[in-house]
């Protein structure tokens, strides 16, 4: 009715290979196919209520998603490459999403919404070199990480309120986001801390056909982290990662990356 809705929605979806020319940019990926690079499955149900003064939206979803880019690697003659195993790293999200818009007076509106985010891998196929020779399959080794899901919060909150005085308008937004893991590596243990973000801006309308903002981004000047730069050299001896020295020296070996405000 009109107070009162429900509605479900199923998602079965391929993205198809990104294109001859793209797939094919030399003639050592020749070997790669052209089936698909993605699938997703998906189910979302939700319940939106409410009237002019107050109305939301409460969103279950749930999602099945996996890549595959069809790696390539080296042959022994340090020139010509073959096809690795077909692998689709799988990945899945569930969570709840909701919102909801107040109109508390004629004058203060109120708009929150929280997020809540399970996200996990299920298989995230890494492939070593677990040899001495380095090159060719007879060296190659496979390594399935499983673990949360990387770069995915699992709580997000967000409070706008705006409130109207003659011909202005003054809204001010809070948003916060939860730890993130950085890897998808279930041997990686670091995670991005907790962030948030103060936000205001002021409109006139008082002119005839023209509107005036004035708009502040990150008002209290938060810087925040958004990843590490590995310090570790990248010429590791066969068979060994940088997460495994990472597992051994935690945090030693990184440099916390700061995002200016």
């Amino acid at each position: 009715n009109d107070k009162h809705k429900i509605y479900y929605r199923y998602t079965d979806a391929k993205q198809p290979s990104s294109g001859v020319i793209n797939r094919y940019s030399t003639a050592a990926t020749l070997v790669r196919p052209l089936g698909p690079t993605a699938y997703i499955k998906g189910h979302e149900f939700a319940y939106t209520f409410g009237d002019r003064r107050f109305n939301g939206q409460i969103t279950y979803f749930y999602q099945n998603f996996a890549v595959n880019d069809y790696p390539t690697a080296i042959d022994k003659d340090n020139v010509s490459t073959y096809l690795l195993p077909d692998n689709f790293n799988k990945y899945f999200t569930r969570g709840i999403e909701t919102w909801a818009k107040w109109r508390v007076t004629k004058n203060l509106e109120w708009s929150p919404s929280v997020t809540f985010l399970n996200g996990k891998t299920t298989e995230a196929y890494i492939w070593l070199n677990t040899g001495a020779n380095g090159n060719g399959a007879d060296d190659d080794g496979l390594r399935i990480d499983a673990g949360l899901l990387a770069r995915s919060p699992k709580w997000t909150l967000s409070n706008t309120v705006s409130y109207r005085y003659k011909d202005f308008r003054f809204n001010v937004r809070h948003r916060w986001m939860d730890e993130r893991k950085l890897n998808t590596n279930s041997l990686d243990h670091r995670f991005t801390p907790a962030q948030y973000k103060l936000d205001v801006s002021m409109q006139y309308t008082g002119l005839k056909k023209t509107l005036v903002t004035l708009d502040v981004r990150n008002v209290l000047d938060k810087a925040y982290i958004s990843a590490y730069d590995p310090m570790i050299s990248s010429n590791l001896p066969s068979g060994v990662q940088v997460y495994d020295v990472v597992e051994q020296l935690p945090e030693s070996g990184f440099l916390v990356k700061r995002n200016a405000p």
